[in-house]
């Protein structure tokens, strides 16, 4: 796999992570530990991704949407390498740290703060890579939006 493969895919199971401890919501233990677990295993791949893209040239993946804004482009240069590593990794260490942290929030809803957190962290993983300004402002928005509600959180 390339690097733009392996950023899909640590974007993607963020995303999984996000819905599934969504779904868990009830479920706070169950829903802590699946966010976390799923968060490493997303962070490693990210990570993965960030070292694959610096020994290896630019990578770059285009998909082509009907829309008038231009193609939704991925690419990681010299900079997005840095960033989606320096991301990975803090991002590993904030799923790993949780795992005992979120325990004395047992009465919050840890559903919720998973999905917002793995959510966060998977739209900064685009911000970082996009190579369209339409698109840059789109995700930076949701970004923007998930931090708030963290924050509040």
């Amino acid at each position: 796999m390339d690097a733009i493969q392996l950023l899909l895919l640590s974007v993607t199971l963020f995303g999984v992570s996000a819905l599934v401890s969504l779904l868990l919501n009830r479920f706070n233990r169950a829903a802590r530990l699946t966010s976390c677990l799923m968060g490493i295993i997303a962070s490693l791949v990210g990570l993965a991704a960030a070292i694959q893209a610096a020994i290896g040239h630019t990578s770059l993946f285009e998909f082509q949407i009907p829309l008038p804004f231009g193609h939704f482009a991925l690419q990681m240069d010299g900079l997005s390498t840095l960033m989606v590593g320096m991301i990975s990794l803090v991002s590993f260490a904030v799923s790993f740290y949780s795992i005992s942290y979120l325990d004395q929030y047992s009465e919050r809803n840890q559903g919720v703060l998973g999905f917002f957190m793995s959510l966060f962290v998977a739209l900064m993983l685009l911000v970082v890579t996009i190579a369209n300004a339409f698109y840059f402002l789109i995700f930076w928005e949701m970004m923007m939006l998930t931090s708030y509600f963290l924050v509040t959180f």
